[in-house]
């Protein structure tokens, strides 16, 4: 007898298989070297047990503002939300299928539009509308790990949301380290492309432990 699964329960599963860290997560610290073609930053991140981060011993503006951006984002991706606190509201309804097996997820009751497509246990597409700009993220590789998966390979694209026009795209390569039981990101790696600009900046997460 053949299961067809609801397009609820196609992400649910997907969703409840992300990495993210658990109540117990102490934070960490970490000292990060930024490489922007032969120029390279150094400063100091520390990630309390609250996810609030504080960014320290940065002598350049721009390479903070990076650095904010990027630890914001991982903060955003590890922080733990049951589904029921995220989706409670939201409505599900299957789309398309792709040749690659993925499937479509279209959503109602979203407030940015969010729209997305899984490829069995994976979200591997997030399309989303968020102040003027629509924005979609491809996951094109990632690392499964006992508490879930984490990409390692994802590119995003940037379009003006009442024009379509493209605004920029970005490349992202991740590597990850273990810490006790908890993975922390040790290296990033982002290719930006904005019009005939092409800029390449390496995040590299040194000495990096847990706070006790």
């Amino acid at each position: 007898m053949t299961v067809t699964l609801s397009a609820r329960d196609l992400f649910q599963t997907a969703y409840e298989n992300r990495y993210t860290w658990d109540e117990a997560f102490p934070g960490f610290e970490a000292d990060v070297v930024v490489h922007q073609g032969e120029v390279a930053h150094r400063g100091h991140v520390c990630i309390g047990a609250d996810l609030k981060f504080e960014i320290s011993k940065v002598d350049d503006d721009e390479t903070r503002q990076l650095l904010e951006r990027q630890v914001q984002d991982v903060m955003t991706h590890r922080r733990r939300q049951s589904f029921a606190q995220a989706h409670s509201r939201n409505e599900f309804s299957l789309g398309d299928q792709g040749a690659d097996g993925s499937v479509a997820i279209q959503v109602r009751g979203d407030a940015m539009g969010s729209h997305y497509r899984v490829t069995g246990p994976v979200i591997t597409q997030v399309s989303r509308t968020m102040g003027g700009m629509t924005f979609t993220i491809d996951t094109l590789a990632w690392e499964q790990t006992p508490q879930g998966y984490l990409p390692t390979h994802y590119q995003a694209v940037f379009r003006q949301a009442d024009t379509g026009e493209l605004v920029r795209e970005v490349d992202f390569q991740d590597s990850y380290t273990s810490a006790g039981r908890y993975y922390l990101l040790q290296r990033q790696v982002l290719t930006v492309a904005s019009g005939d600009q092409m800029t390449t900046t390496t995040l590299e997460f040194q000495n990096l432990h847990l706070l006790p």
